[in-house]
């Protein structure tokens, strides 16, 4: 039998239906980048080194999850497409396999990325206050790398059955739940109210994390076993199926290669940061963690998009899943304006949220030529990166999704700044004007494929 929000996906309004699954998940990321801007202000409040970790330690920390996020993507792709098909049986055995092996991934990257901690950092070109407090918070993190494997698989199970709400209980209630823990493993005295902390530094911000993410998982386990209509997942059925794994990592390699090469370029282009300074790094981090929170809204379209073009795809209905597309693109391009302009005309407000230009004058004029004008002009590439990484990805075409990440750091950024570098004496900006060039081109490469290679058939093709 058909549910309503199988229905409502197939036959909805478009822009209505997007707006619907998506506004959720905005919710739920801006939460999460509200948590991600606090992180940042306590472990600031701390010293630079400590705040400057946290971005030296997330290419490394994207790298070893990067295969469980192919595969949940995959996951999503597959699931939906089978429940647009209504395939619930072939539905509800990919779900259970996803589960397995991103529990059994997660365990062995654990053990990987914990012991390879110190050398990792250290190949980095960090060194000092940066290397220590960023093997900490890579240690730590990476000793709970089944946690973020099973909140991936089990957002994937839920977005593919278009079931954003709890997918953003998932994401709203650990993100407020980080920020409350934050300062309280942060701090030794609780800013505010006085009151004793563990006073863990760099360390507390992660362990806040880690167990804000273990109540995520709950609540998406708990979301999938009680709705079984059209996916079913149960302990009985938590064990591999070759034919399904097998399936699962053919569309999960693509997009593993391409996450984890992006990974590896992100990590060359740290170190790359590293060798300006320590203030560079920090300033760096200030303008990402800015600029996200606008991403958020791409992002949410996009996890959306997947879902109701899987479904569409699964069901035949061609015309309506390129319509989808069409009012995605719409909708971010129109939503990263706005952005823009409320970037530019609140950068002094939303800079000094992490540094007093004042006390620190050197750090923050980095960041402010970072945001003006290149971090704002990045604001519609980035999201019209998430809009065509979405579609690739709901139509199973993993491959161009690959492409997408690979080339844009490997083929684009880390050549062309390396090159700036040598050859030129613009410096740090070098790596500004990498950022827009790469995001430019892979957005103008995404369109040509999707207008050229016949990504979602023709209806006369069915």
């Amino acid at each position: 039998m058909e549910t309503s929000k199988k229905r409502e996906i197939l036959t909805g309004p478009i822009r209505q239906v997007l707006f619907r699954l998506s506004l959720p998940l905005i919710f739920s990321n801006i939460v999460a980048t509200l948590y991600s801007l606090a992180d940042g202000v306590w472990l600031a409040q701390l010293s630079y080194a400590e705040f400057a970790a946290t971005s030296l330690t997330w290419p490394i920390l994207f790298l070893f999850i990067s295969i469980s996020i192919g595969i949940s993507v995959a996951g999503t792709s597959i699931i939906s497409q089978m429940i647009g098909a209504n395939r619930k049986e072939e539905a509800s055995k990919y779900a259970n396999n996803l589960i397995v092996i991103s529990i059994i991934t997660g365990i062995i990257f654990s053990i990987l990325g914990y012991f390879s901690a110190d050398f990792i950092i250290g190949l980095m070109g960090a060194e000092g206050e940066l290397y220590h407090y960023s093997v900490i918070y890579l240690k730590v993190n990476a000793a709970a790398f089944v946690v973020d494997n099973l909140y991936f698989a089990f957002q994937s199970i839920l977005n593919a059955q278009g079931k954003t709400k709890e997918t953003t209980a998932m994401g709203f209630i650990s993100g407020i739940l980080n920020i409350v823990l934050d300062p309280v493993f942060i701090f030794v005295s609780i800013p505010f109210i006085n009151l004793p902390g563990f006073g863990f530094g760099v360390a507390g911000a992660a362990i806040a994390t880690i167990l804000a993410k273990i109540v995520a998982v709950i609540i998406g386990a708990v979301a999938i076993i009680k709705d079984k209509s059209d996916v079913e997942v149960s302990l009985a059925n938590l064990k591999p199926d070759k034919k399904y794994v097998r399936n699962l990592f053919r569309l999960a390699i693509p997009t593993a290669i391409g996450r984890s090469s992006a990974a590896l370029g992100f990590s060359v282009m740290n170190a790359v940061i590293v060798s300006f300074g320590q203030e560079v790094v920090a300033g760096f981090s200030m303008v990402n963690r800015t600029t996200d929170f606008w991403m958020q809204i791409s992002a949410g379209i996009g996890s959306a998009m997947v879902a109701m073009i899987g479904q569409n795809m699964g069901a035949h209905q061609y015309k309506r899943a390129r319509q989808v597309v069409k009012e995605a693109v719409k909708i971010v391009m129109i939503s990263s304006f706005v952005g823009m302009i409320m970037l530019y005309f609140f950068r002094n407000p939303l800079l000094r949220i992490f540094v007093d230009p004042e006390v620190d004058t050197v750090v923050y004029n980095i960041a402010l030529d970072y945001l003006v004008p290149i971090g704002i002009l990045n604001v519609p590439f980035m999201g019209l990166f998430n809009v065509y990484q979405s579609l690739f990805q709901g139509t199973g075409q993993m491959k161009y999704s690959m492409h997408m990440s690979t080339g844009r750091l490997w083929v684009i950024r880390v050549p062309f700044v390396l090159f700036m570098m040598k050859f030129t004496e613009v410096g740090m900006s070098s790596i500004w004007y990498g950022m827009i060039l790469s995001n430019v081109l892979i957005v103008l490469y995404s369109y040509y494929i999707y207008r050229s290679r016949l990504i979602i058939p023709h209806e006369e093709t069915r």
